[in-house]
């Protein structure tokens, strides 16, 4: 008997030869778990769910009165699954590695994972309560996993004395050089923090110094915002950029380095058209310079925005000699849901990545969100999510990360024809290479039926990409049977 490999689907046919009349087949002993046999065709059939060598009988009866059996033994091994690919790392886990007792970045709610520039820390959120000691607060945190050595676990959503939250602490954004960490709470973390406790603020804690700030005030007293819906703040490379929308007028930059010359700024201008009833504006980019940001809006900008549809726009504050604002929509949505409200920047702000279900470029025809990347030094845009030889997705490609240097695409897809035998019907996470107009699947061990995940970032370079995932088959004695935070090469 042919053998098999744990959680690999099999197929065996068994044949008797010398009657033609009908015939039924059954076992006698036990197959492998997962398999069964049909008792009409002979097929062996299923996915073997455990390793092992397993000796067990079939016996084939003539439909005589009666009946002969034939009975033949067989042996058929299950060898066990391959390791994980060298460098596929769960990171939400404890300093000793062990895993948490909770979701990390849950797929409710939409929250993110961010990864340091240089791959060495990872922020992302958790409702697990053994990620550190201390945690009993019940609620979601947010925490940093130095990937450097052995490995620890931090959490940072607490205040500059350590203590910790009180609420919910989400949607973190590591600095590219790993020190700062942006996030929104619920939790009063700082003494400047006035708002209600139902409502989110915008945070940034300092590794380096532990120290918590509150950034979206002006003083003491002056605090501003409390957000019933979580923000997505952003940050840039050195981290003293922090930015935000209130989801409905206005995108804020705040430099929070030391003598900054502007540090609070709005970048969003007037409304050239009438707003929709319902505006919204959400999750900016920026520059590492905060020259340029990006974002989706239903709103009008631009005299021809008249479709009353989400756009991509990107907005140049100018240069700190001529501070001339000037404001291009990269998109024209068909629908409501045409325009992904992710997109991403590389850090000079050339680059800007974004998904689209419109055809934004000749021949794309598939009636699926798309990938592209908009080149601002020559107003061009470029799809690259393309199917094994050329061909269109056939599925929706969402969530793109570009890395720093511009080089890599990170995106999530349910399409199956990025690369071969992707058979798992879940959406899964490529890198596109544009030097090298390749595409990679990174979200997989060695088996390509398995695996899955959701929400890339990519490192400067684009060698690492985190993401979060459900599978439990990614790394070894994954058991804890919720999503968790993941990092491939």
């Amino acid at each position: 008997m042919p053998n098999g490999q744990a959680n690999v689907a099999y197929n065996q046919p068994i044949l008797a030869i010398g009657n033609p009349g009908a015939l039924s087949y059954s076992v006698v002993g036990g197959l492998p778990s997962g398999l069964s046999l049909n008792s009409t065709t002979g097929q062996i059939t299923g996915t073997p769910t455990a390793a092992g060598t397993f000796n067990f009988s079939i016996q084939v009866s003539l439909p005589t009165a009666p009946p002969s059996p034939v009975i033949r033994a067989f042996t058929m091994t299950i060898i066990p699954p391959p390791p994980p690919p060298v460098g596929l790392e769960r990171v939400s886990v404890l300093t000793g590695g062990g895993e948490g007792n909770g979701a990390s970045s849950a797929f409710t709610g939409f929250d993110r994972v961010s990864i340091s520039r240089d791959g060495n820390a990872v922020a992302f959120s958790s409702e697990a309560t053994s990620l550190v000691t201390g945690d009993t607060n019940e609620q979601q945190d947010v925490f940093v996993r130095d990937r450097q050595g052995a490995g620890t676990t931090s959490r940072v959503s607490v205040s500059s004395t350590g203590v910790q939250g009180t609420s919910d602490s989400i949607r973190p954004m590591i600095s590219g050089n790993g020190r700062y960490v942006v996030f929104s709470s619920k939790s009063n973390l700082d003494p400047l923090d006035r708002s209600a406790t139902n409502v989110y603020d915008i945070y940034r804690h300092d590794r380096t110094t532990g120290d918590m700030r509150l950034v979206n005030t002006f003083g003491v007293g002056q605090q501003f915002g409390g957000y019933t819906a979580p923000p997505f703040p952003a940050t840039n490379d050195a981290g003293n950029l922090v930015l935000w929308s209130d989801g409905i007028f206005e995108v804020f930059v705040f430099d929070l380095a030391p003598g900054a010359a502007d540090p609070f700024g709005a970048v969003v201008p007037n409304d050239i058209n009438p707003p929709p009833a319902n505006p919204f504006l959400f999750n900016p980019v920026t520059s590492d310079n905060g020259r340029y940001v990006a974002f989706v809006t239903n709103r009008a900008y631009v005299a021809a925005d008249t479709n009353g549809f989400p756009d991509l726009y990107l907005v140049d504050r100018g240069s700190p000699v001529t501070g001339i604002l000037t404001v291009t929509r990269l998109t024209n949505a068909s629908s409501a849901t045409a325009v992904g409200l992710v997109a991403s920047m590389s850090a000079d702000g050339n680059l800007i990545a974004f998904s689209s279900r419109d055809a934004e470029v000749i021949g794309d025809t598939n009636g699926f969100d798309d990938i592209y990347v908009y080149d601002r030094t020559v107003g061009t845009k470029t799809q690259i999510s393309f199917g094994v030889g050329g061909t269109n997705p056939n599925g929706d490609s969402r969530a793109p990360a570009i890395s720093a240097d511009g080089g890599f695409v990170a995106f999530e897809s349910t399409a199956t024809n990025f690369v071969a035998n992707d058979t798992n019907n879940r959406a899964d996470i490529y890198v596109y290479d544009r030097n090298e107009a390749t595409t990679q699947r990174v979200s997989i061990n060695t088996n390509p039926a398995l695996g899955g995940g959701l929400r890339p970032w990519l490192t400067g370079n684009g060698s690492l990409t985190a993401f979060t995932s459900t599978a439990s088959d990614l790394v070894t004695n994954d058991t804890n049977g919720v999503s968790d935070v993941f990092v491939a090469p």
